[in-house]
């Protein structure tokens, strides 16, 4: 770093950590998220449901609901899923055309 002082350089520094950590050298989001809640008719949480997604021509992704019943699957490639949650003594709920954008998380 000949003909540069430190102070130069401290300051160019700086100033590519700030651009970096705005986002600026960040790529774009190529995933998105799809995160909910499993409630029975009434309203009430159900936990330890299997929530499964699948897109067409692509692999089945699933979570489990936790005490709250909420779940969360990331990573999924854009597109419209199919949405199914399973959980003992009911019925198992299924819903086409979940759509799911990257950079995003969806509610369902």
């Amino acid at each position: 770093m000949e003909g540069m002082s430190l102070k130069s350089f401290s300051s160019i520094l700086g100033i590519f950590l700030a651009l970096y950590t705005s986002g600026w050298a960040q790529a774009p989001a190529t995933t998105g998220t799809l995160r909910g809640q499993v409630v029975d008719p009434s309203g009430a949480v159900v936990a330890n449901a299997t929530v499964a997604v699948l897109q067409s021509g692509g692999a089945a992704r699933s979570a489990a609901t936790g005490r709250s019943g909420a779940y969360e699957i990331g990573n999924l490639p854009p597109g419209k899923y199919t949405v199914t949650a399973n959980a003992q003594g009911f019925a198992v709920f299924v819903q086409d055309d979940v759509a799911v954008s990257a950079g995003q998380a969806s509610q369902f």
